[in-house]
């Protein structure tokens, strides 16, 4: 009888403990678009006049609907600044798949176009040298533009967490940095005395910050107020490469001054004081300090995505750089301190590789080539 009750009462612990896992588990739902069918073909041979803007292609509003940008040849035989022989075609997928937008702008560049949105989801298209906001009610049928600024050759765009400050950086331009408020129309803000575009790593809606090494090759972190550089200050958290602000509280980064690049580059959020509210540990031969694709956090800041590549055959001795064997994007929440999904995707990319999660933190979006991947973290 003893016997009987010990086993009855492990067979009920067994089955608590897999009911707890089973909840705990964060359940996800995919579907797939091909771009394709909506007249996307393959980019021509980068023109090296064509700058890396970081300009972005694939976003989520506020309802969960996704929108595209690609560009596609429209005529053969040359052509002028006023028929330019590219159009820049944006593409507004609802949440089960369906064309609910479809948009198309002269331009005259494959690389240098991007799609942008406001905090309250209304569409910012670079195409053509310029910067250019879709009025509000504005359909294909009556599409309505209204230029913000200019953004030519070597312009830099870099966009505050919460999607409200846009920061428009160009070499060509004097003074070479514009602040647009994209909660009041936009209102433009000339920065007359700022560093070179180039020097400004990230924004929020009141600072923006600089990471580097100075003359004793001590690294720092400097912030300053939006066009007053004059009042930067140098803030009391070391970084060590690839980082991106948060909030105005926080970054994600690495801060592991023992750590070993090469083997120990883990991921962390700390605080500008140097409180760490983070930490994932990186498995071995992982990585995910790459440059080449952005941080994308949730509108509060509560979830964030990163990609995570696995790299096999480093050897410093001998120079050996290795090569990617694997790729992911992983899915944390912040304040839980957990993964909430891990999604493979493919190691390599002939095009364009990009993500962004939608402001809520509950749906992923995934453009690889030709592909869109949405993925519903529930």
């Amino acid at each position: 009888m003893h016997r009987k009750l010990k086993y009855c009462l492990l067979v009920i612990a067994v089955v608590i403990v897999c009911a707890q896992s089973y909840s705990a588990q964060t359940k996800t739902a995919s579907s797939t678009v091909n771009l394709r069918d909506f007249g996307w073909e393959p980019p021509e041979q980068i023109n090296l006049y064509e700058a890396n803007s970081g300009s972005r292609l694939i976003l989520l509003d506020h309802k969960g609907q996704i929108l595209v940008g690609f560009a596609t040849r429209e005529r053969d035989g040359s052509a002028t600044p006023d028929h330019p022989a590219l159009s820049f075609h944006v593409i507004r997928f609802t949440p089960d798949g369906k064309v609910n937008l479809s948009l198309s702008l002269p331009t005259n560049g494959w690389r240098d176009n991007g799609v942008y949105l406001s905090d309250t989801d209304q569409i910012i298209v670079r195409a053509n040298d310029k910067l250019q906001l879709l009025q509000s009610g504005a359909n294909a049928e009556n599409a309505s533009w209204t230029m913000i600024s200019p953004c030519a050759l070597r312009c830099r765009i870099i966009q505050s967490p919460d999607r409200r400050t846009l920061l428009v950086g160009t070499w060509d331009v004097n003074p070479p940095a514009t602040v647009l408020d994209l909660s009041r129309f936009p209102t433009a803000q000339r920065c007359e005395n700022p560093p070179t575009p180039y020097s400004i790593d990230s924004i929020t809606d009141k600072f923006a910050y600089h990471t580097g090494v100075n003359r004793q090759l001590e690294h720092f972190t400097s912030r300053w107020p939006l066009c007053d550089y004059e009042q930067h200050v140098e803030l009391p958290v070391h970084i060590l490469g690839r980082y991106t602000v948060l909030n105005d509280e926080f970054f994600i980064t690495n801060v592991d001054e023992k750590a070993d690049k090469y083997t120990n580059s883990h991921l962390h959020v700390v605080s500008f004081e140097g409180r760490l509210k983070f930490r994932q540990a990186m498995a071995k031969h992982e990585f995910w300090a790459n440059w080449f694709v952005p941080i994308r956090s949730s509108e509060h800041g509560t979830r964030i995505a990163v990609d995570i590549i696995t790299i096999r055959g480093v050897n410093r001795i001998l120079d050996l750089s290795g090569h990617i064997t694997a790729r992911k994007i992983a899915v944390y929440d912040i304040d839980t301190g957990k993964q909430l999904v891990s999604i493979p995707v493919n190691k390599k990319h002939y095009y364009r590789y990009e993500f962004d999660f939608s402001p809520d933190g509950r749906r992923l979006a995934i453009l690889e080539d030709d592909l869109v991947k949405v993925v519903d973290i529930e």
